[in-house]
């Protein structure tokens, strides 16, 4: 409880890239024409992750559904619903994004609906070679969910099923920041999220969450697997000391213009096993 309540407390106290002129498109995972895994491949497109940024050349919305495995002593079931969104112009690399997350307390006799912090941005993607791209995203979390310590509790634990966007539940304004080298060697992908998370109206010097999140992945064509991880730490004051960790392992199907997957998400750290044993993601996102 005490690793949780340092993320919950900071709160208190992707697009298509052009190509060259005369160049011919090349077939990516998401091509809905592809019958084979194609021999050259956008690094910008490679098919995603389930923890990791979502923002890449790949134009989509889509939603999940995730289910809190919470220790045994904790009463209720804890869910997670999330929607979202990005688009990039195909000739200039800009585009923008939208994420909507929210969480559901059931409990036996009553329940409890939260709406968490709604997040718009906007971001910029680059083929940098054959096999390294970059996105780069500037956006912020809208103070939409609630200030009252139940609120921020229910929603932090719910946040456990994506890591990378627990600050989504913080009832404050955030500043979110990131770079994402992505690179794909055959059927061979990955990415790294670099990002940083300023609370705008905090005003103690609690007030800022790195997070670094390395993904690796194989792409089967029609399937593709992941395992990820993603580690924060606190900037500035006393959370400079806290490092807590997250790992995953999710797949997802090509089915036409859609695409289904899963996801098992785990704390890595015994203090957050505690409360929540892991969580079972499924989700499903359509091209645009």
């Amino acid at each position: 409880m005490k690793h949780t309540l340092a993320f919950v407390l900071l709160g208190s106290s992707s697009i298509a890239v052009a190509q060259p002129a005369g160049a011919p498109a090349q077939p990516t995972y998401f091509d809905p024409n592809a019958i084979a895994v194609p021999a050259v491949s956008d690094p910008l497109r490679t098919p995603g992750f389930a923890t990791l940024d979502r923002l890449d050349a790949n134009s989509r919305v889509g939603g999940e559904l995730s289910y809190l495995i919470l220790d045994g002593s904790s009463d209720g079931t804890a869910l997670r619903f999330d929607i979202h969104g990005h688009y990039v112009d195909p000739a200039s690399g800009i585009g923008g994004y939208a994420n909507l997350p929210m969480s559901l307390l059931l409990g036996d006799s009553d329940s409890n609906f939260e709406l968490a912090g709604a997040e718009v941005g906007g971001l910029f993607v680059k083929r940098l070679s054959p096999e390294l791209g970059i996105v780069v995203r500037g956006g912020v979390v809208l103070p939409t969910a609630q200030e009252d310590f139940d609120s921020l509790i229910q929603n932090a634990i719910a946040m456990y099923a994506r890591p990378a966007d627990i600050i989504a539940s913080s009832p404050s304004t955030v500043i979110r920041l990131s770079g994402s080298p992505i690179f794909r060697s055959g059927q061979v992908f990955g990415r790294i999220d670099v990002g940083l998370d300023f609370l705008a109206d905090s005003d103690t010097d609690n007030n800022a969450l790195l997070r670094v999140a390395p993904g690796i992945g194989f792409d089967g064509g029609t399937f593709a697997v992941t395992g990820e991880l993603t580690v924060f730490r606190g900037v500035g004051g006393s959370n400079g000391n806290n490092v807590t960790s997250f790992g995953a392992v999710s797949a997802r199907f090509l089915s036409g213009r859609t695409t289904p997957y899963a996801a098992l998400v785990f704390p890595l750290d015994e203090d957050l096993r505690q409360l929540v044993k892991a969580a079972v993601t499924l989700g499903v996102e359509a091209q645009l």
